[in-house]
């Protein structure tokens, strides 16, 4: 959804990164839906950072700014005010997610749901889909691994 973008859209926050410990990143790692268009994103932990990969396996490294606030670094295809943020309505809750920018005298917000399950599964009439678009059964054995930016998946050993 496009709105008018606030005067100064990023005054309060930091110019540098912050290190986040690694349990704060795992609580936020997970499969994430776009809330209108259901495509799958999945965030995971690699090197201490907070990795997105979108629903065509591109991956992109997330720097924190604050606990729940998340640039997207190198060449990336998100605008230069992208932000990823971090909600939770309590402390039991899951985090949401939304990508937030302000462009061109627009203020986007995008909407993601977290997965319900720690699999990183949503349910799908009698077959689960995972992270992926597989079904659960296809990549059972499988560990995700990262090549050239992209998610590959690897027979476990």
């Amino acid at each position: 959804m496009l709105k008018p973008a606030p005067a100064a859209p990023y005054a309060d926050e930091s110019k540098e990164f912050v290190q986040l410990p690694p349990s704060e990143l795992e609580e936020k790692a997970g499969a994430y839906r776009l809330v209108n268009e259901g495509r799958i994103w999945k965030l995971v932990v690699k090197d201490g950072d907070l990795h997105l990969i979108d629903h065509l396996h591109k991956a992109w490294t997330l720097k924190a700014l604050s606990p729940t606030r998340f640039r997207p670094i190198g060449d990336t295809p998100f605008y230069q005010s992208a932000r990823f943020l971090f909600a939770r309505q309590t402390a039991d809750n899951e985090y949401s997610m939304m990508l937030e920018s302000n462009e061109n005298g627009f203020h986007e917000v995008i909407d993601f749901q977290h997965s319900p399950s720690k699999k990183g599964t949503f349910g799908c009439g009698s077959a689960a889909v995972d992270a992926t678009g597989w079904t659960t059964p296809q990549t059972k054995g499988y560990r995700p691994s990262f090549k050239e930016k992209k998610l590959d998946y690897a027979k476990a050993s």
